[in-house]
């Protein structure tokens, strides 16, 4: 997976490589595990020759004169560092599902100065949980063609931030809709809504988060589509079936 994410027309840059590996583990006819890793690498750039203080700022004409900041220099325009992530998902009767992870496992450093830690990277704790509940009504007895109601929780905690989300799926084949509600501990944060289109080996998706925090009058809100191809699904192969977990 490669994430790149480009701020102020290039002034800083930040991507991401990362590799993910999972395991399944069948621990009982009703029960699965999964286990998952991933190790990723890091690297942020900045070009500081564009970064503007306030003291380079002439309060009369308004031009910028570089020579007149006292801004320490950057040290190191461009830093990497390695990180992992690790956790573990435990499906019961393809019904109910429970996991737990750690990301940031060795807490890095991304900090453009010598010898500081203000840019670390704090270990970020996951917990979450579901379930699917089969609300029939597919007809022709077909029941992977039924509705399916969908309630998932989530917690996570990053050195002292704190956030819940709860949201439900409502499924019946091909066509996924669900809406989620995020709430920083103390104060509602946002709402999310979800729909997505699944035919065979073909995925779209798309989302719209609502801002409900006070900024919800300085910003529209957030936008994402995703598509996604399976490849080589249809073969059967000699492993435990999947956890059903939301696909959107």
């Amino acid at each position: 997976m490669v994430v790149s994410d480009n701020v102020g027309n290039g002034m800083m840059n930040a991507t991401r490589f990362s590799a993910i590996y999972s395991v399944q583990i069948r621990l009982s006819l009703e029960v699965n595990l999964n286990a998952g890793f991933e190790g990723t690498f890091h690297q942020q750039k900045i070009k500081s020759e564009q970064l503007i203080f306030r003291d380079m700022i002439d309060p009369l004409t308004g031009s910028v004169n570089p020579a007149n900041s006292v801004e320490q220099p950057i040290d190191n325009p461009t830093v990497t560092a390695a990180d992992f992530s690790a956790g573990l998902l435990l499906g019961i009767g393809k019904k109910y599902f429970i996991g737990a992870a750690t990301h940031h496992l060795t807490q890095p450093v991304l900090e453009f100065y010598n010898n500081s830690k203000n840019n670390l990277l704090y270990r970020k704790y996951t917990l979450h949980a579901g379930a699917r509940f089969d609300l029939g009504g597919g007809g022709y007895n077909r029941q992977d063609n039924n509705f399916v109601l969908s309630p998932n929780i989530m917690y996570l905690y990053q050195q002292s931030a704190q956030q819940i989300n709860v949201g439900v799926y409502l499924e019946k084949s091909p066509l996924t809709a669900g809406i989620w509600y995020r709430h920083n501990i103390d104060n509602s944060d946002g709402a999310i809504f979800v729909i997505g289109l699944a035919h065979k080996r073909l995925k779209i998706g798309y989302s719209y988060d609502v801002t409900l925090s006070e900024l919800k009058g300085t910003t529209g809100g957030a936008h994402e589509v995703s598509l996604a191809f399976l490849f080589n699904s249809d073969k059967k192969r000699n492993k435990p079936g999947a956890i059903k977990c939301p696909e959107f």
